[in-house]
């Protein structure tokens, strides 16, 4: 099965990404967001020792 295919077509690239009009972030999301992208990273380097 073709992993790109089964995802649902967005647009292409050039499209304009729509201004989403929202409160600053919260520092708490910021800091959850850092965190679990630090998990992530630190996840693929591991997966990719697998490699």
């Amino acid at each position: 099965m073709d992993l790109l295919a089964a995802l649902p077509q967005v647009g292409s690239l050039s499209d304009p990404i729509p201004y989403i009009s929202r409160a600053p972030p919260n520092p708490m999301e910021l800091a959850d967001l850092r965190n679990a992208h630090q998990q992530l990273t630190l996840r693929l380097g591991n997966a990719q020792d697998y490699l």
